[in-house]
């Protein structure tokens, strides 16, 4: 690597006959997989606001899981004593406490991808779980104003911009 914080990239073995040498900037942003120290400035304020909108996401899943867990706990209790399958149609306090339950690994799920896609650095991910969070954050914000939806429209927006660079 080059003092000036550039890379030479030569042709291999197998190059193509219209490959040519190629002088591109290196990110300053160090590779997770090298063990390098984080990056510093701006590089490392970019990721953090990312990796923070990410973490969100699975603290609310968590959050979400645990706090269905103590709010519906009877309907819950009363599916599985009765043998879990089938058990939640036709109950609709069952039917709303799975509806809640199963939303909270989902977000952790939402959460481990952007987390995944911020320190693979696959942008287009990053913006595709952005986008979604956006959708479903304002549905979800406008049938119910008064819930935490709104935190969603937060990291979504946040994902989206990491995803096309405008965080700086």
């Amino acid at each position: 690597m080059r003092q000036d914080s550039e890379q030479r990239i030569t042709k291999s073995v197998n190059a193509h006959p219209g490959d040519r040498d190629l002088t591109r900037p290196v990110p300053d942003v160090a590779l997770r997989s090298s063990g390098g120290l984080p990056p510093r400035g701006r590089a490392q304020l970019r990721v953090s606001m990312a990796i923070i909108a990410a973490w969100i996401l699975v603290i609310l899943g968590l959050g979400h899981t645990a706090f269905g867990v103590v709010m519906f706990k009877k309907p819950l209790v009363g599916a599985v004593r009765a043998g879990f399958v089938g058990q939640f149609v036709d109950h609709p306090d069952r039917d709303e406490a799975f509806w809640f339950m199963i939303f909270g690994p989902l977000l952790v799920m939402g959460g481990h991808l952007a987390i995944h896609a911020v320190n693979t650095a696959a942008v287009r991910l990053l913006r595709i779980i952005g986008f979604y969070l956006l959708a479903i954050s304002v549905v979800g914000s406008l049938a119910a104003p008064d819930s935490p939806f709104w935190a969603g429209l937060v990291s979504s927006a946040v994902l989206i911009c990491a995803g096309y660079g405008w965080l700086r």
